[in-house]
């Protein structure tokens, strides 16, 4: 029904360095530009509720983005460090100017900058994967660690509120064929040492208000060229299929994500 996105010559791979680039040099800020209408609990708001009682001390945020998440936790830590590759987020945390955020570039997938036993605790809010091992090094033994990540596996017959298969091409799937994101996460939290590790899938709901925030969804940190091709040649589609599928207040979405809490133990793991 709909082209297949990721074929387009000016395509940018979404959650890539040179998508989060992107989006760090046109907006400054990772946040969404589509509206949303949330439907009951999110899965931030169980973040929140893991980090109330850890976040102490000298704390660090792992993709930190703009900052915003870190500025949140400034009033109950000593100290919070936000740690990111994206130079233009940075630049926009930076200047916040609040005493006690530090922030710092550095891509996880190559250990974090930072001595043994350095921080009280560490978390990351939809941020990398790849630094667990890391994190059992830099926090101290007991230190509590939690994180966010979007895009926890789907059961296979639950397709409510699924973009792929309510536009399918303009959201490409998110398997190339390889381990699941689930199986990934799993095998990086056994391989890196920490103490009681958790992992809960949580089921997100919302609503879409127009046929222009699936428009703002489908092309989040493309280039203008593929926007103008959508808008082209697809939104007269959308907004068909739209028009068929929303309701009064709007198009149901559902999101997954997973929730993981551990401790870190000083011993370390492999990095993987």
């Amino acid at each position: 029904m709909f082209p297949n996105l990721s074929e387009h010559p000016g395509w940018v791979k979404p959650h890539s360095f040179a998508w989060y680039r992107r989006i760090g040099e046109r907006r400054g800020k990772y946040e969404y530009p589509w509206r949303y209408i949330p439907d009951g609990p999110q899965a931030e708001d169980a973040l929140t509720e893991a980090l109330q009682g850890i976040v102490r001390g000298r704390v660090l945020d792992v993709g930190c983005g703009h900052g915003e998440y870190a500025l949140r936790w400034s009033g109950q830590a000593e100290e919070i460090v936000g740690l990111d590759i994206t130079p233009g987020f940075l630049e926009t945390a930076k200047r916040m100017g609040k005493g006690n955020l530090r922030f710092v570039k550095a891509n996880t997938k190559q250990g974090l900058p930072f001595p043994a036993a350095y921080f009280d605790a560490a978390y990351t809010k939809k941020g990398p994967g790849s630094w667990y091992a890391e994190g059992n090094r830099v926090v101290k033994p007991g230190g509590g660690i939690a994180a966010l990540h979007p895009g926890a596996d789907r059961a296979a017959d639950d397709a409510e509120g699924d973009m792929r298969v309510y536009f399918p091409g303009l959201f490409p799937p998110s398997q190339d064929g390889g381990p699941s994101f689930g199986e990934t996460l799993r095998a990086r939290l056994a391989a890196s040492g920490l103490a009681d590790a958790a992992v809960r899938t949580i089921r997100e709901q919302g609503f879409l208000p127009e046929p222009e925030d699936v428009l703002s969804m489908a092309c989040f940190g493309q280039p203008d060229e593929v926007t103008a091709y959508v808008l082209d040649c697809c939104m007269g589609r959308i907004e068909d299929r739209f028009a068929r599928l929303a309701g009064p207040k709007g198009l149901p979405i559902t999101g997954y994500y997973y929730l993981v809490t551990a401790r870190a133990n000083g011993r370390g793991g492999t990095h993987l």
